[in-house]
């Protein structure tokens, strides 16, 4: 059976969904450099974790990296992997280029992209030199891919995360109140407090219906956004959820009517896909690869975030059209099953690993 070395967040659904199917043809190293919870690994009887837990992994973190960055090539020497595959390009492909012995894969999530290189011209060199050194570069959107081809002038293959659709199958009774929601980290630039603006204003225009709005998420704006929703009054109507597990991230989208998503940038979209994969009709800004999961005028609305006018119309046709939230609904669940299932999204995977295995790219 081939080995892979997976170099990655242990406790992300995407790293436990892709260890769980890759399981079935190979055997999976599954490395991280911080703790990983074992519980999501029971059973898997082709699936190794060889994380690198250590003393300073919770009290200095940076200290827990420098340990597995200096043990990391023993490890792979003695596992001998036939691929090492690095999930997210800056601190786990440092330890994939650290590793690497044979095939080396570095996968592209986002804000290693969208974020690092732009922290000074230091982040922008070595997130270039270690794209540079990987025989192989996965990204998660087209976005991704053009941002790849930028910084390396090398071509990348898409391997999109996928969602699960048939968890959601309970249909929302119609109570005449319309939810509208968002899962988003609660920082400057995840746009939380343009959509609660927008809020406002839909309710001040609509003050006979019964509308509310519920935020998933922590983060560091947590004080601000309190105090706006305070100072609109609107305490009655908005939710602070706080962090929600992936599991409950499920149960939060079968409840809301709405899903809305306002950031200033966004590099695919995974909590977007998993509200049309709930039958809900989506509300997105125009900016990085959000375009490529919502169909503007099918499964949800495009907006352009500097146009409050735009967003607040779009938000009062959902409050008002309920034909037209049921039947963009039912088209998202159509369009994610046929791009994004993730049936699709694990085919992608097991065809490029046969691939590269085969020399064939």
């Amino acid at each position: 059976m081939r080995k892979i070395l997976l170099i990655s967040n242990g406790d992300s659904i995407h790293t436990i969904r892709w260890t769980k199917e890759l399981q079935s043809k190979y055997k999976i190293f599954l490395f991280d450099w911080r703790p990983i919870n074992q519980e999501n690994y029971i059973n898997l009887e082709n699936v190794m974790i060889v994380s690198n837990a250590n003393f300073f992994s919770k009290k200095v973190p940076f200290l827990s990296f420098i340990i597995s960055f200096l043990k990391i090539k023993e490890i792979s020497k003695n596992i001998a992997p036939d691929i090492i595959h690095s999930h997210y390009a800056t601190s786990y492909g440092l330890l994939g280029v650290r590793a690497k012995k044979n095939k080396l894969i570095i996968s592209v999530w986002g804000s290693d992209l969208s974020d690092f290189p732009n922290k000074s011209l230091l982040h922008k060199y070595l997130i270039k030199y270690l794209l540079k050194k990987s025989e192989y570069i996965f990204s998660t959107s087209n976005f991704l891919r053009k941002k790849v081809k930028e910084i390396t002038s090398r071509n990348s293959t898409i391997t999109p995360f996928g969602v699960e659709i048939l968890k959601y199958n309970e249909i929302k009774k119609n109570t005449g109140l319309i939810t509208f929601g968002v899962a988003k980290n609660l920082k400057s630039s995840s746009g939380i407090e343009l959509a609660i603006r927008c809020f406002y204003k839909l309710k001040k225009a609509n003050k006979e219906k019964k509308i509310k709005f519920q935020i998933a998420g922590d983060g560091p704006l947590r004080p601000k956004i309190e105090s706006i929703i305070k100072e609109l009054d609107l305490e009655n109507e908005v939710s602070l959820l706080g962090h929600l597990n992936h599991k409950d991230i499920y149960i939060f989208m079968k409840k809301i009517d709405v899903y809305i998503n306002l950031p200033q940038e966004e590099s695919f979209g995974v909590a977007v896909l998993e509200a049309s994969a709930a039958g809900k009709p989506v509300i997105v800004s125009d900016v990085g690869g959000l375009s490529e999961v919502v169909k503007d005028g099918v499964t949800g609305t495009i907006v352009d975030l500097k146009n409050e006018d735009q967003i607040v119309r779009a938000m009062d046709e959902m409050v008002c059209r309920k034909d037209k939230r049921d039947l963009m609904g039912a088209n998202g669940i159509k369009f994610v099953e046929k791009n994004y299932s993730w049936e699709k999204s694990k085919e992608i995977m097991l065809d490029s690993y046969k691939k590269i295995l085969n020399d064939e790219i």
